[in-house]
């Protein structure tokens, strides 16, 4: 699951977009069987997740806020 570039090993999911693949991939990656490289290629990979996942959770959120039964919330604390 990796290619060599040059004498470092760069998994081949590196550069998967955001999604479910990279999400599945990043499930089963053991961090402890990679070098340093490979450790900060996954935080990278997950950063890169958790931020589409956010975006996807404040597109939700704001189509809330322009629901007429929602409309009720704003301003509420």
């Amino acid at each position: 699951m990796v290619a060599e570039l040059g004498s470092s090993p760069v998994p081949d999911w590196v550069g998967l977009p955001t999604g479910a693949e990279l999400a599945a991939v990043l499930e089963v990656v053991d961090p402890g069987g990679l070098g340093d490289s490979g450790v900060v290629d996954v935080v990278l990979a997950a950063e890169r997740q958790i931020a589409h996942l956010r975006a996807l959770q404040l597109r939700a959120m704001a189509e809330l806020t322009g629901r007429e039964n929602y409309a009720s919330c704003r301003g509420c604390g």
